[in-house]
């Protein structure tokens, strides 16, 4: 949400929000005030599962065998 004037100084509040597909690397403009979206991740990156895995086969492979 941005509260600034933008627009030159047409919008003076917007509160836009919409979904888009990122999957071809462009950022997106708000439709009513022109200032650049921002990303909200909905979950973990895929660095981040790699990281996590990496971590648990780790431990896995430390840990006694019984």
């Amino acid at each position: 949400m941005s509260e600034a004037e933008h627009n030159n100084g047409l919008v003076k509040r917007c509160g836009f929000s919409g979904e888009f597909d990122n999957s071809s690397g462009f950022s997106y403009n708000c439709p009513t005030c022109n200032t650049v979206l921002s990303l909200l991740p909905d979950g973990p990156s895929i660095s981040e599962l790699l990281q996590r895995g990496l971590s648990e086969e780790k431990d896995r492979l430390k840990s006694p065998k019984a």
